[in-house]
């Protein structure tokens, strides 16, 4: 996977390793967003379920808000931003 500059310095000040990145895009639910990019993150009770297990799995230590953590993507897969949500995402779950 392929961080910009920007998305390195916000996982950095927001305490959100690589491997977290990693597990919310392989499990976390998919949002478009503008200029097409995609929203990444674990919304659903199955996706938080299965994140928090994965979590578990690699044998890191749960920090709170790790559960509402997203991912930015943009449509060349580059990570473009992270960080902790707040508010509720208002997008449709992307179709598969």
């Amino acid at each position: 996977m392929v961080y910009t500059t920007h998305a390195i310095k916000r996982c950095q000040q927001r305490a959100i390793p690589e491997v977290l990145i990693n597990l919310i895009l392989k499990v976390g639910d998919e949002f478009y967003a503008r200029r097409h990019c995609l929203i990444v993150t674990a919304r659903s009770r199955a996706s938080k379920k299965e994140l928090l297990e994965e979590i578990k799995k690699t044998g890191l230590k749960n920090t709170d808000g790790w559960d509402k953590a997203y991912v930015v993507v943009n449509e060349n897969d580059v990570v473009l931003t992270a960080g902790h949500r707040t508010k509720r995402i208002h997008t449709q779950i992307k179709s598969h």
